[in-house]
């Protein structure tokens, strides 16, 4: 496991049944991306993580966790340093849920437009990776903070 890594979690409560139905909206359910409910950025070197989940943004750990999925990215030391810099910030920040910013990827997923809620200080957990990953020159194929899990599974094709 590497610094900057992207860690894609089946969660099993009643909101990941809502994720995943909502996502196999977009990808359907024979391509299997839409089985991913939660992501994070690894930090370190042991399962540390940067999430985005009800709480805000906060640091995790993977010990005790499983039904996840470690997706390896490439980049320079120096971009890896700037990505993890970036989550660190909104941790700090304070940032909180992005509560509109879901709503909107709701409304996009049932209507199949692309559509971005959101308000500047708050996060969701894709959009939190996303946005981290710009710094290591990954270029996504819609706003990095409209991303749901499903969206960073197919770009990576896991």
């Amino acid at each position: 496991m590497h610094r900057c890594d992207i860690v894609l979690f089946r969660g099993h409560a009643f909101g990941d049944w809502l994720i995943r139905l909502g996502q196999s909206l977009r990808y359907g359910r024979r391509s299997g991306y839409f089985r991913f409910t939660h992501c994070g950025l690894v930090v370190d070197g042991h399962g540390g993580t940067i999430e985005a989940t009800s709480r805000g943004v906060h640091r995790g750990a993977l010990a005790g966790r499983s039904d996840y999925v470690v997706i390896r990215v490439d980049g320079s030391e120096e971009d890896r340093r700037h990505a993890i810099a970036f989550a660190e910030s909104c941790v700090q920040a304070h940032q909180t849920y992005g509560w509109l910013t879901i709503t909107g990827i709701a409304l996009s997923l049932a209507t199949n437009r692309r559509l971005t809620l959101g308000i500047d200080t708050t996060k969701i957990c894709s959009g939190l990776v996303g946005e981290a990953l710009t710094r290591l020159g990954v270029i996504w194929p819609s706003e990095p903070e409209s991303l749901c899990p499903a969206d960073i599974a197919a770009f990576y094709c896991v």
